[in-house]
Parts: structure tokens; sequence; C-alpha cells
């Protein structure tokens, strides 16, 4: 396949490819009849530029194998540079901040076809990834509190600003705020209308109330049209505006809401591997109701939504890929059913992937599993602003991971983070690398099973300058923390190592706090929970009558905690003491504290496999050593 063969005219060999995926799959099916006979096939693309996305649709008969060395699939397609014009009217260079007034370039979308309408959404792209709308503070690329200002103190959802930069923005008829409003783990989108005559933005929240001091910033604005490979689109007049110091040296690409790079819709047993797959306003690889589908050797990067995302589908996997440069979380995995509990055994290992935040931070992780049975293991995971791996269902394995600097612009949050039920049990989370996690408030956690997630196994982590928690349970049962190295090596200053809560369901009174809120309970109805498919759960059948809302039969057995301030804080949250915390355990023994190397070969070097004489061998001489080998790609 050759993206310089005519449509339609190729045979599919060498020296006369076809020109897409369509035309391939059409010879395939007249080779076998229409698929009445299931064979081996092979689609080579030649080197190129493809804008034209793969698309496969129910190729389910026989073994597909799509190979990419040195093509670059794009769901985007290219702005021609001619149709671009120097902006000199004053009257809208006026409103341009002058640093950028020399830089500011157009192109009409609607009279040269890019889009239908001035009301169809698109992203624009470059050589260097996904471009920024218009934005006040400018984006630096480095993750600080210079990239916001503040709301200060709000009264009915208007706040006052004092940068006299806002006096350029009265005119402003579309502009936005993104931000976290109101907690500091969710972002909020919304229009604002700014009176610079009082100085105050007024937020359109549909009801939502934000609150003071809380960080923003606000974008869609012509007036912040100044930093390179920035945009903006006016909507009356259809021109989109860019600026660029280059524009002879400079590639803009489009691409419209709803385009991907690659659609699987209905396949089984296809490959596709060493491929360059991006930019896309939408996922950037799509399977659907897939089936042993393998997505390999690929760089996957520039993406506004995710990089791949796997609905409906098993026994399907993403390998040795290195993903970047996305807007919306990493890699999405849905299948396997849970009320019967068969698995999904979709797969994600021997991946890099990183950056993987840049638009939406919310519940997007680098890897997100959802159903049950998939696998998440030897992968390096670093550079998100939020979690690093989303996990809800049941009898999911994390293992062998390198998790670290996630969880950066956020807080009460977890690299790997569970939420809200207390069917999600049978995961496993096994010799993984949790280090360096800090965030700007400290509110950051290694493992968060927040709100009764229960019966999760975490064993034979290192958790190396987790600044809060490394391993906070709020409110589950049933979960087994057993052989884990909790480890301050560093600066960073290390609270808690295991802490262990009791939930509320924040509605009302303290007393209706204590009860069962009705979204656990529906939860339960909702798979079945007492079904024998469930009944393997321990304590899962009877939780209802059995003081739902404390944190019983939990174990932390074996662990080692090293300089660590409270290994297991007895008052965290509501739980009153360590006495009650106890009784709520199923165990707490064998637990080493030391603030001092226990016997270590060599721990400046991060060597924490143990001496023969080390310390801890006097008090457990069973205790099994946890180091860094086998850990990541």
């Amino acid at each position: 396949m050759s993206s310089n063969a005519k449509a339609n005219e190729g045979i599919g060999s060498y020296d006369n490819p076809v020109a897409s995926v369509a035309e391939a799959t059409r010879i395939i099916e007249n080779q076998n009849d229409n698929g009445k006979y299931a064979r081996d096939y092979e689609i080579n693309f030649l080197p190129g530029i493809y804008n034209n996305p793969i698309k496969l649709m129910g190729f389910n008969n026989g073994n597909l194998i799509v190979n990419g060395e040195n093509a670059v699939i794009k769901g985007s397609i290219p702005i021609n540079k001619s149709d671009f014009e120097k902006v000199n009217q004053e009257d809208i260079l006026d409103k341009i901040p002058e640093k950028a007034q020399g830089n500011i370039y157009r192109v009409n979308l609607c009279e040269k076809k890019y889009v239908e309408s001035t009301e169809e959404e698109f992203r624009i792209f470059t050589k260097d990834g996904i471009c920024n709308i218009a934005r006040y503070p400018n984006d630096d690329g480095i993750k600080s509190s210079a990239d916001f200002m503040t709301t200060g103190k709000v009264i009915n959802n208007s706040f006052s600003y004092s940068d006299p930069r806002g006096d350029r923005w009265g005119s402003a008829t579309d502009a936005y705020v993104y931000g976290m409003f109101r907690y500091d783990y969710f972002n909020d989108r919304y229009k604002v209308d700014v009176n610079t005559v009082d100085k105050v933005i007024s937020v359109e929240t549909n009801g939502d109330e934000i609150l003071s001091d809380k960080p923003f910033y606000i974008y869609n604005l012509i007036e912040e049209l100044d930093a390179e490979d920035e945009y903006f689109f006016d909507k009356k007049s259809g021109y989109l505006y860019v600026c660029c110091p280059d524009i002879e040296n400079e590639n803009y690409e489009i691409s419209l809401k709803n385009n991907s790079a690659i659609v699987l819709e209905n396949c089984h047993n296809v490959t596709l591997s060493g491929f360059v797959i991006e930019n896309s306003y939408s996922d950037l690889i799509k399977i659907n109701k897939g089936e042993n589908v393998l997505i390999q050797d690929c760089e996957i990067r520039n993406g506004f939504s995710k990089a791949v995302r796997v609905t409906n589908s098993d026994n399907s996997a993403v390998n040795r890929c290195n993903i970047y440069n996305i807007g919306g979380g990493g890699i999405y995995l849905e299948g396997g059913n849970r009320t019967t509990l068969i698995g999904g055994k979709n797969v994600v290992k021997n991946c890099v992937i990183h950056d993987y935040q840049l638009f939406d931070r919310e519940y997007t992780g680098a890897v997100n599993l959802i159903g049950t049975n998939h696998i998440v293991n030897n992968n390096h995971i670093y550079n998100g602003y939020s979690m690093a791996i989303n996990m809800y269902g049941n009898n999911h394995l994390i293992e062998n991971n390198d998790i670290h600097n996630v969880c950066e612009e956020t807080n009460d949050m977890g690299a790997v983070y569970s939420h809200g039920d207390w069917s999600f049990r049978g995961n496993a989370i096994n010799h993984n690398y949790f280090h360096d996690l800090k965030s700007f408030e400290l509110g950051v956690n290694a493992i968060y099973l927040d709100h009764g997630v229960s019966g999760t196994s975490i064993t034979n982590n290192i958790f190396e300058n987790v600044t809060k928690i490394s391993v906070n349970i709020n409110g589950g049962r049933d979960n087994i923390i057993k052989n884990n190295l909790f480890i301050k090596n560093g600066d960073n200053e290390c609270l808690y190592g295991v802490a262990i809560s009791d939930i509320l369901n924040w509605s009302g009174s303290y007393e209706n706090q204590c009860k069962p809120s009705q979204d656990l309970v529906d939860k339960l109805y909702a798979v079945n929970y007492k079904s024998q498919y469930y009944s393997k759960y321990k304590h899962l059948a009877n939780i209802l009558e059995d003081e739902p809302m404390l944190p019983k039969y939990n174990v932390v057995e074996e662990n080692m905690f090293i300089g660590i301030s409270n290994p297991i804080p007895g008052d965290w949250l509501r739980t009153v003491n360590f006495q009650q915390l106890v009784n709520n355990l199923e165990s707490v023994i064998n637990n080493y504290q030391s603030d001092n190397d226990p016997g270590f070969y060599d721990m400046a070097k991060k060597d924490y496999s143990l001496k023969s004489d080390a310390d801890i061998f006097r008090t457990f001489p069973n205790f099994k050593e946890v180091t860094l080998e086998n850990i990541g790609p």
C-alpha cells in the first residue's frame, strides 16, 4: 500500500500498490470468496505520510497482519500554506498583544472547505504536536502555578481580577475558563463574561458553585493570541488566526471532532505493527467489538482525546508502544462481563506512556481499566497531572510497572485510583515501583482505594518518596497489604505508610452520613452481588448487614517502613484511635519500622536487596526482600 498510489488502480503488489486499506481488504475478500475460507493475510504500508485513516470493518475470518514501518498515519489533513494570508487589518491587530502583531496569519476555513460550518469543532496540529487555543496565562510546558490565575474571593460565581491584562478582554464574546473550581481532582470549563469597568469575571456554571482561591486560565479569545502556534477561531467570520513567526517553515493540520487515525470495528485476529500514529481530535485508535487485536511497536502521539480506546473487546493488547502528548488519557480498556465475571483479558504491556493529560485531567489515566481481568504489566508511566491508572471492575492485575511524577496538579487522588463500589474485588497490585509522588498540597497517594473499594491485594511493591500516603484505604474491606517496602530515600517528606478510615456518604446530618449511600447499594444490586459468581469474595454477600461503612477485615502484615513519619496512623480522618483501627482490621502484625538503613546492599543506589545479616531478619527471619528487578519495559 502506498500514499502515492491512485485510488482503485492498484492490484496490491509492491510495484502496483493499492491506495487504501479498503481497497486491500476488497482484494482479500475477492481472493477468499468473501470470507468463505479462513486464511492468513498481510498488508504492508510503504514509507510515507497517510492523511486518510485506516478503517477496517468486519475482518473476522482468518489472521491479518498490517505492517507500517516508516509509515505515518494521521487523523488530520494539511492546511495549504497558500491558503494563509498575513493579517494587516488594524482593527484586528489592535486586539492582539503588540509583541505578536507581526506574526499573525489567517485562513477562512469555511471558504476553503476545511469545515462545513463555523459550528463544526476541530483541533489544530503542527509537527510539534497539539496547538493551544489562545489563552492566558500561556502554557510554558512546565507544570507550575505560573500556568494559572486564581479566582480570589467568589461572590455569586463572580470574582474580581487585578491583573491589568484583563482589561483587554471586554469585547471577547466566546471566552471560557478552565480550572479546578470546586474540587482539586475535578476540572471544569465554563463560559465567562468580563466586565472591564468593574473588573469582574462572571462565570456561567449551569448551577455549579465555584469556590474561592481556585486555579484557572482563560482561553478562546483573540486578545491573547501571542504565543507561537496558538490559534483562535472567529465563528462570526470563519477565519482561523494563528500566531506563527515563520509560516513558510510551519505545517498546520486540522482534525475534525470525529476524526481518528485508525478505526477497527468487529475485527478478530488483527495485528497492527510499526506505525507512527498521530494528530486526531477523537481517539487516535478506536477498537470496538474486537477479539485478539494487537497494537504493537507503534509510536502513538499528539491526540486530543485518548491514544487508544478499546471497547466491548476481549483478548486484545497494546504492546511495546511509545505514547505521549495526549490530551485526554492514554489507553482505555473495556471488556469482560461484570455480572458473570467472565474475563476481558485485555493487556497493556511494555509501553512507555507520558504527558497524557494535556487538556482533560479528570479521571483520565495513562491506563483506564473497565470490566474484568485486564492486565497492566511492565510499563513506564510518568508526567501526569492526575492519576496513572484508573481501575474499575474486578480481577485486574497491575504488575511490574514503574510509576512516578504523576498527580502533579491535583489533590485527593492516587497514582492508582479506584472509587465507589463495594463489588470491585479480586484486583491485584503486585511488585510495582511507585516513587517521587508529590502534588501542590501534598495530597497525593500512591494507591488510593476510595469510598469502599475492597478485596484488593497489594503486595511486593516499593513505595519510595511518596509525600502523603502510600496506601490509602477509604472505607474498603478485605484488602491485603503485605510484604511491601515503604521508604524515604530523598528529600521528600513521607508522612504516612498505610492509612485506613471509615467512609461517609457526605449527605445531610452526620447520622445520615454514616448510612450507606443509595449509589453504593445500587451498584451491589447491579451486578447481583449475592450470585454464585460473586460468592468467592469474602464478606460480600452480607455486607449490608455487617456495619458496611466500617473498614473491616483488612490485613496489614510483613511490611517494611523505613523513614516513614507515621507508618500506620491511628487518627487518619474519622478513625478515633489506633485501637479502634485494630479492632476493625483482620490483622496488623509483623511490620518492621526503622529510621535507619535496615541492611540494604546499597540504599543510595536504590539496591534494596538485603544482606544476609540485615537487621530485619533478626525480627522477621522470613521476610521476602523487594527489589527493582523486572520493573518496567
